[in-house]
């Protein structure tokens, strides 16, 4: 199934019939599979550049300016990007999904066995669980902070690596230029 808008894709996910009484050895790593999958699924339902907005900015938060410059847009550019895809993922995730509202009545484990029998879910060929990986969210404090110390840093640290030079006193200055005599005599500030 490829579809690449919001409306239809829930409508799409609700019409999945529900079975919540189906079970399976392993229904909580199927139930998750639907989830992630479904995840996935709503991500193609963004524009390209909304979707590399979101990814950015809302999974691996980086700031407007880095996501700009990635995206070589302004940063009010990306900043609405961002806003928009972020608007849109959490209206579909609010209205339908209830992990996100557990009032909505779509739930991934009552999706699996309409998925297993769709063939879009093999529990013999999972697509998205990998015991040995690690979360997105375990992951991202420190690619993040690589990221800045081996990208910016090295820029900055040498704009903080310059002297820090004192203000001039222009006040001193300029009195000492207006008691020059010469100065004096070229606007005929002598005479009173």
């Amino acid at each position: 199934m490829r579809i690449y808008d919001f409306d239809r894709y829930v409508s799409a996910i609700e019409n999945f019939p529900d079975d919540s009484s189906f079970t399976h050895p392993d229904a909580g790593l199927l139930a998750e599979e639907v989830k992630t999958g479904c995840m996935m699924g709503m991500l193609l339902c963004l524009k390209r550049t909304e979707r590399v907005a979101f990814l950015l900015g809302a999974v691996f938060a980086v700031s407007d300016s880095v996501g700009s410059n990635l995206m070589d847009i302004s940063r009010e550019s990306f900043r609405q990007l961002l806003s928009r895809s972020r608007r849109k993922v959490f209206n579909h995730m609010n209205g339908a999904c209830g992990h996100m509202n557990p009032a909505n009545k779509c739930r991934c484990s009552h999706k699996v066995k309409s998925f297993l029998e769709l063939g879009m879910l093999d529990s013999t060929k999972l697509r998205y669980y990998r015991p040995t990986s690690r979360m997105v969210k375990d992951m991202l404090g420190s690619r993040l902070e690589r990221f800045h110390l081996s990208y910016y840093e090295p820029f900055l640290a040498l704009f903080r690596e310059q002297p820090f030079y004192d203000p001039p006193d222009v006040t001193s200055w300029l009195d000492k230029i207006l008691k020059q005599d010469d100065l004096k005599a070229i606007f005929n500030l002598n005479e009173g």
